[in-house]
């Protein structure tokens, strides 16, 4: 077992250069292999600050694998992440909506979150939006409104929001 955790380290130390080279290169998925790396059980200092810099630049170019992964991680205090999303940073109001729709979160400040980043343009954060209006989650039900938010996804390029528009407009066609 010690052998295989030695090995797996020496395969992150030699990865991580070429991983640190490609990025440098604009290579944005090799950017958001990095952060992850950077987090891995595999490094000795995992290092929270540079995997969010590298999702973050690598969302910023429209790498999906990032902008997910900043969705679903807590990387900073939910606090910090709330201050910087009113700051106006759409990729902490990404992060922060997450933390409030788990149990005794705010369902309603993770849709206003959600919809600064949908502002922003980020796909997957208009896609959850679109959901939460869809459904009624932490606000008023407004499925016409998610509609269009869930299509704008879709338009963008984001194929899960595609998949979800088909069952909406299904259900929509329904009697």
């Amino acid at each position: 077992m010690e052998a295989e955790r030695r090995e797996e380290g020496s395969w992150a130390r030699r990865a991580e250069p070429l991983l640190r080279r490609a990025c440098d290169g604009q290579l944005w998925p090799a950017c958001a292999r990095l952060a992850a790396l950077k987090l891995s059980p595999w490094v000795e200092n995992p290092d929270f600050d540079e995997a969010w810099a590298l999702w973050e630049d690598a969302c910023h170019h429209r790498e999906p694998f990032s902008c997910f992964e900043l969705g679903q991680r807590s990387l900073i205090p939910l606090p910090v992440r709330a201050q910087r999303c009113v700051a106006g940073d759409q990729l902490a109001c990404l992060s922060a909506q997450r933390s409030q729709r788990q149990p005794g979160g705010s369902l309603a400040q993770a849709r206003d979150e959600l919809m600064s980043a949908c502002q922003g343009e980020l796909w997957v954060a208009c896609a959850n939006v679109a959901w939460m209006m869809w459904r009624g989650d932490g606000g008023p039900k407004s499925p016409e409104q998610g509609f269009e938010l869930m299509k704008r996804s879709c338009e963008g390029g984001l194929a899960a929001a595609c998949d979800r528009l088909k069952a909406m407009s299904a259900e929509r066609a329904r009697p």
